[in-house]
């Protein structure tokens, strides 16, 4: 749900301020990184209209704002590149081919299946954490699961 306010405090320097919503509530904090038009200085007593969500400290904070006047745009859904795809299920049909003819142990099979499964769960649940502003995987986790086949 959208909420809307006025700007009443504002730290250029920190680019941190908050917001007094309309509704009599607590103050929220916003970041200048919380805004989608991100060209435009926020100013004391400018009409905001923001999305409130938890930051990973249980904190309120405003994300997706808009100055007054201004239209939300929604992020479309990236283009899927199934290039990446197509080359994970070609490297999976050359590790089982492998595995017919008897060149590979089954064990690989199975340690290379096993880790990309959990690999996957892992970025997506990553992905997940990220969409909704909380705790985030480590990306030297990442890196390292990525690194080791999955």
């Amino acid at each position: 749900m959208r909420g809307k306010g006025k700007l009443v405090s504002w730290n250029a320097d920190k680019a941190f301020g908050f917001i007094a919503p309309f509704d009599k509530s607590k103050d929220i904090f916003i970041h200048k990184s919380g805004f989608n038009n991100k060209a435009r200085v926020p100013a004391i007593n400018d009409i905001i209209t923001y999305t409130l969500c938890v930051d990973k400290n249980g904190r309120s904070k405003a994300i997706e704002a808009t100055f007054s006047g201004e239209k939300l745009i929604q992020k479309s859904a990236a283009k899927s590149n199934k290039f990446s795809l197509y080359l994970a299920a070609f490297f999976m049909v050359i590790i089982v081919v492998n595995w017919l003819l008897g060149k590979i142990p089954q064990m690989i099979l199975v340690v290379y299946s096993v880790l990309s499964l959990f690999t996957y769960i892992v970025y997506a649940k990553d992905k997940s954490s990220a969409k909704k502003g909380n705790w985030r995987t480590p990306e030297v986790t990442l890196h390292a699961l990525a690194f080791a086949g999955g």
